[in-house]
């Protein structure tokens, strides 16, 4: 989940957000030449602030509720293949509905972006934006807090892989998303 929600948003943020022009450069103070207007600031502002609310959303005691409590899930028969393969695909603890699925679906703004990057709509770039900040932030906490806790407490060996491979599907998903993003920037640009 962690290695999807920071790919995407890498891959879209910022290289092609920055390629993104308002449909109306009026409003925005844009003279239509280099972008020196309010609409890209707005664009990052969207994104920062919203990523902070969906970092702070998963502390909300109903949204809590709705992810897996340390300890929940059932022991399972047999070990999986690593910590991390349990950790993504579990079905009995409620994560893959909560956080996997949404991170799965969060594919679906590379898209997105592209077309706003050809075809230029305000109110739907300020809007995915928006869905793009508190998604990530949300899906970001969400694996990084609960994930480790999956795992049962006396299979301490895996719930400490859990943790690492965490962290790893961090780098690789930053990685990952940066060389796409900078790629498709390159795209855009045609350079």
């Amino acid at each position: 989940s962690v290695f999807l929600s920071l790919g995407v948003t890498l891959a879209v943020f910022p290289g092609v957000t920055s390629s993104i022009r308002p449909s109306n450069p009026g409003f925005w103070g844009e003279d239509g030449s280099d972008g020196d207007g309010w609409f890209a600031v707005s664009l990052v502002a969207a994104f920062t602030i919203t990523d902070f609310l969906g970092r702070s959303v998963a502390s909300i005691p109903a949204v809590e509720a709705l992810l897996p409590r340390p300890h929940d899930p059932a022991p399972s028969p047999a070990p999986p293949f690593s910590a991390a393969g349990r950790l993504a695909f579990s079905s009995a603890d409620g994560f893959g509905r909560t956080v996997t699925l949404p991170a799965v679906a969060r594919l679906a703004m590379v898209p997105l972006f592209l077309h706003l990057a050809a075809t230029p709509n305000d109110g739907l770039a300020l809007a995915s934006m928006v869905v793009l900040g508190l998604s990530n932030g949300y899906i970001c906490t969400a694996t990084m807090a609960v994930g480790p806790t999956i795992v049962r407490p006396e299979h301490k060996a895996e719930r400490d892989a859990a943790s690492v491979w965490l962290l790893v599907a961090s780098f690789v998903g930053l990685s990952a998303g940066s060389s796409v993003g900078l790629a498709l920037e390159r795209y855009l640009t045609g350079r």
